[in-house]
């Protein structure tokens, strides 16, 4: 499996999952396990911070949040799915 396919796994799994529940959905990190079984794929995305806002029209703030992926090379199926904290 290339890394580009294990991106696309994760991905439609993040999506899945997830639903729309987030914006700006992108690729952050890519690591090949030291065994090299597996790849772990960081996917980055924003969800929006329940608050009350003082103004109509502002925007709503955004805090940016991180999924690690481990995705088996021999069977392409996700092992594992991580909050990975900055």
């Amino acid at each position: 499996m290339t890394i580009k396919e294990a991106v696309i796994i994760a991905t439609n799994y993040f999506t899945e999952l997830y639903d729309g529940r987030y914006t700006n959905l992108a690729l952050e990190e890519v690591e090949r396990s030291e065994g090299g079984g597996s790849w772990y794929i960081t996917l980055g995305y924003d969800v929006k911070i329940e608050e009350t806002l003082p103004l109509p029209g502002l925007t709503p703030r955004t805090e940016r949040k991180y999924k690690i992926f481990e995705i088996n090379i021999g069977t392409e199926e996700v092992v594992s799915m991580k909050i990975r904290k900055v």
